[in-house]
Parts: C-alpha cells; sequence; structure tokens
C-alpha cells in the first residue's frame, strides 16, 4: 500500500473542528503527510424567476478571506508545522465540494 501524503480535512468552523485536525494529525504523522483544511461556504441558490442574481462578492465582500484566515489559524493550532497544509476556501455545496476538492487535491484520506 502507498503511504497517505495528502489529507483533507473538511471543517463547519465548529467546535469539534480542532479535534477534527489533531486526529488527521496524528494520522499523517505515521507517513508524513500533509494536512489541507477545507470548508466549504454554502449560500442557499435563489430560483431564477426572481432575476436576482446571488453574488456574494456583493453581499459579503469579505467571507472568503474571513473564512481563510480562520481555517489557517486552525492548521496553525492543531497541524504540526512541517505537515500543514492549505487553508482552502470554496464556495458550493458541502458534499460537492468535498468530493471536488479530494478529487482536485488527490486526496489520500478525509478526516
Amino acid at each position: 500500500a502507498e503511504a497517505l501524503a495528502r489529507v483533507v480535512v473538511p471543517v463547519d468552523l465548529g467546535e469539534t473542528a480542532a479535534e477534527t485536525l489533531r486526529v488527521a494529525d496524528a494520522v499523517a504523522a505515521l507517513t508524513g503527510a500533509r494536512v489541507d483544511a477545507l470548508h466549504a461556504v454554502h449560500l442557499p441558490q435563489l430560483p431564477g424567476i426572481y432575476g436576482v442574481g446571488l453574488q456574494l462578492d456583493a453581499y459579503y465582500p469579505d467571507v472568503e478571506p474571513r473564512v481563510a484566515k480562520a481555517l489557517r489559524v486552525l492548521l496553525q493550532a492543531h497541524v504540526a508545522p512541517e505537515r500543514q497544509g492549505e487553508a482552502l476556501v470554496r464556495l458550493g455545496t458541502p458534499a460537492a465540494t468535498i468530493r471536488d476538492v479530494a478529487a482536485e487535491r488527490q486526496a489520500d484520506l478525509l478526516v
């Protein structure tokens, strides 16, 4: 079996995020894998009949940088420096976003 190289940790920024990252770090330590933290920013879509194209930037101009900063803080606090990967923020539903990022990052493990 190939060694784990990339662990992706989807987090909701709730109280379980720290423990989830600590578990991921413990697993990653076995093989020296990198740990990426992922958060999916999900906004409900308004039906097109309203004639409103909901643009995240227009309503929440700083949500992505704020979430990325929160993820970096979590990574730095709970994952060893040599295993800290990236803080990934994506727009979309959690399930599809996790699937897409796992493929894009060639994740060996989701925690």
